[in-house]
């Protein structure tokens, strides 16, 4: 049985405040994690200034999801 005729939709939530408090103390907690994590690799300094670098870069121009590409196809 063969597939046919697709459809695409792309999503992207930009109606959310880019630089919503609460978005930014979960990115801020997520990014401490992984420098946490990362305390033991070879390359720990550059995450770390990697991961501050991130965490400054949400609190000046935010952050929105990527977009989501939306594929259907009908039977």
């Amino acid at each position: 049985m063969a597939l046919r005729d697709w459809t695409f939709y792309d999503y992207a939530d930009l109606e959310r405040d880019a630089k919503d408090a609460e978005i930014c103390k979960q990115l801020d907690a997520a990014i401490d994690k992984h420098i946490e994590r990362a305390k033991s690799a070879p390359n720990a300094m550059a995450l770390r200034a990697r991961g501050d670098e991130l965490c400054a870069r949400v609190h000046i121009i935010g952050f929105h999801s990527a977009t989501i590409l939306i594929a259907i196809r009908q039977k």
